[in-house]
Order: C-alpha cells, then sequence, then structure tokens
C-alpha cells in the first residue's frame, strides 16, 4: 500500500502512525565481504576453511594437554591417598596375638 504525500502529512499532523519502519544498520566484529567477482569469493571460502581447520587443530592441542595435566593429577592424588592410608596404617596399634 503506497500514501501520496498530501495522505502522509495529514496522518502525521493528526497523529496517526504510519506502517514505515526505519530499519537501523548492524555492526559486526568482522568485516562482510562483497565480492564482485566469483573466484574471490573462492579465495575467501578456503581461507576462511583454512582459518577453520587451525583453530580446530589449537583447540584439540589444548584439550589433550588439559587431558594429560588431569590425568597427572588424579595419579598424584592417588599415590598421595596410598602414601596417607599406608602411614594411618602403621600409627595403628598392632593386636596382641593370642597363642
Amino acid at each position: 500500500m503506497s500514501l501520496t504525500i498530501h495522505e502522509l502529512m495529514r496522518n502525521h499532523t493528526r497523529g496517526i502512525q504510519s506502517d514505515v519502519h526505519n530499519n537501523e544498520p548492524q555492526y559486526f566484529d568482522t568485516e562482510i565481504k562483497r565480492f564482485a567477482d566469483i573466484t574471490d569469493e573462492i579465495a575467501y571460502k578456503q581461507e576462511l576453511a583454512e582459518d577453520i581447520k587451525e583453530q580446530e587443530e589449537i583447540a584439540r592441542s589444548e584439550s589433550s594437554e588439559k587431558q594429560k595435566l588431569r590425568k597427572e593429577a588424579q595419579k598424584k592424588q592417588k599415590d598421595k591417598d596410598i602414601a596417607e592410608y599406608l602411614r594411618n596404617q602403621k600409627e595403628q596399634p598392632t593386636p596382641p596375638e593370642t597363642p
């Protein structure tokens, strides 16, 4: 539906809201590229795919390092628990032997 300028002015002076929506631009942290040539788009997609692979590889290596550290910490805790158990066993008096 389109309105003439006269109708828009009349509605405006009478306080009647129009169905016109003013869209505000959206801003992103990264640039959204516009391609003039399809080969540029293909090259850009390949670059993005390589970046994704690199990031996934970094994430995998970090998670494997965390797993190693977690296993080492569990092993140390287990050794500590065993040592404490043995120490407690030595401290407890042994019952006398009956003949």
